[in-house]
């Protein structure tokens, strides 16, 4: 079964050489999905190969690795509070619904057997 990718909007992908001095902006298009199997983020982007042709890129974020990154994002970008806030409330609100879901459901089973 295909997975759901979401478009990032507001993310930008630059490229350089191991000794250049700057990155140079490559493209803009990305997107991302979850992937409940390996617990992780994959990020996707394509860049322009040398040859003429284009590079898949995926990155894996491992579920692990997300408390640092908010940590970082919300101790450098201070402004950054409320979006992160609101993200948590959210995933909060969901976990809740789903553990209740699947409470409901050995709730159903177990009543089935008596």
């Amino acid at each position: 079964m295909p997975r759901k990718s979401f478009p990032l909007q507001h993310t930008k992908i630059f490229r350089s050489g191991a000794t250049a001095k700057t990155h140079n902006f490559e493209t803009n298009a990305c997107d991302f999905y979850v992937d409940p199997t390996t617990k992780s983020l994959a990020i996707n982007f394509q860049l322009k190969s040398k040859g003429g042709g284009v590079t898949e890129v995926r990155a894996d974020i491992g579920v692990q690795d997300l408390p640092a990154i908010l940590k970082r994002i919300a101790e450098e970008i201070p402004e950054s509070a409320v979006a992160l806030s609101a993200a948590s409330a959210t995933a909060s609100a969901i976990a809740s619904e789903k553990i209740l879901e699947q409470l409901n459901n050995l709730h159903l089973v177990l009543k089935e057997k008596t």
